[in-house]
């Protein structure tokens, strides 16, 4: 049965300490250990954009910069593999420092042993990869809160906090914004002849297609059952404008594959823009883009309008 191999960095400018180290190591023949040694912090970042390493050993004294430093610098710059820090002294404040800045263990050199040592790395790489799972379940489940289930762009809970960010920063650095509101034309009606099963693959359908016809920076976003928002971030009008036509053909071009044949599709779409709403919150963009989304409803649907007129005041 293959041993399991591990990649260790050791950054230790003594020669007889190294040595020592690479003993231990080699005495405990349960784990391959792959040991490679630099005698800096510096060799130790030029190593690691060279090669990935499973593990740091990492000593406290080093020339240049100590390694409470440099294992700051390390969590500082993002996801790094373990450390345990090694030294020539026991000290209880080192060892808190250590530990606080990002150390898995630590330990006096003349403390430990070869057992010692294979249990710490043995423990460091559980802890690493238990933590880098509860990291990635976190995320996922961040990204489950704020992604509709459906058509997997985002849903209104996400939309509350995107629209008001960019709100703000259009009206801090004078910047354009512009807002679209999208609704399937007649989808009541389709869903009671074609069932909810096919409205739901016209719904993914029109998801996929609506992001494809947008840029990166734009957020798609379902707003509820058959309406969708799209945030367009320092868009014109016309830009917005441009987009939205690309969007409605798009979709009318498509049509839905349903058996042997197809089912039209069609959208209506309202566009507002940060020069048709001065105030510029989330609530008046929203309000303006739906202005004009019903305006198109009433032109007879499958088209794109901007923000209408707002009816004269009262005198």
């Amino acid at each position: 049965m293959a041993r399991t191999s591990v990649r260790v960095l050791l950054v230790e400018d003594n020669d007889h300490d190294a040595e020592i180290v690479k003993r231990m190591l080699g005495k405990y023949t349960a784990v391959n250990y792959v040991l490679e040694r630099v005698r800096s912090t510096a060799e130790c970042l030029d190593r690691m954009a060279a090669i990935p390493f499973d593990l740091l050993l990492l000593d406290y004294s080093l020339p240049g910069e100590d390694g409470l430093s440099f294992l700051r610098r390390l969590n500082v710059d993002g996801d790094q593999p373990p450390v345990i820090m090694l030294t020539g002294w026991g000290d209880g404040r080192v060892a808190a420092e250590a530990m606080n800045s990002g150390a898995y263990d630590y330990f006096p050199k003349n403390a430990i042993n070869s057992q010692i040592l294979a249990h710490a790395i043995h423990q460091a790489l559980e802890n690493y990869r238990w933590g880098r799972e509860e990291k990635r379940l976190r995320e996922e489940l961040e990204r489950l809160a704020i992604t509709d289930e459906l058509t997997a762009v985002y849903n209104r809970r996400y939309m509350a906090q995107s629209l008001d960010r960019e709100c703000n920063r259009a009206r801090r650095y004078r910047r354009d914004l512009a807002c679209l509101m999208i609704d399937l034309d007649d989808f009541k009606t389709y869903n009671d002849i074609h069932g909810h099963l096919v409205g739901d693959v016209a719904l993914k359908q029109v998801a996929a297609t609506i992001s494809q016809c947008v840029r990166e920076t734009d957020v798609v976003i379902r707003f509820g059952g058959e309406e969708f928002v799209v945030i367009m971030p320092e868009a014109s009008q016309s830009a917005a404008m441009l987009a939205a036509e690309r969007i409605c053909d798009s979709i009318a071009e498509q049509g839905l594959a349903v058996g042997d044949g197809a089912i039209a599709i069609t959208v209506s779409i309202g566009a507002c823009t940060s020069s048709d709403e001065h105030e510029m919150t989330p609530d008046t963009m929203l309000a303006c883009a739906d202005r004009a989304l019903r305006q198109a409803k009433v032109e007879g649907k499958n088209r794109v309008r901007g923000q209408p007129p707002r009816p004269a005041a009262a005198m």
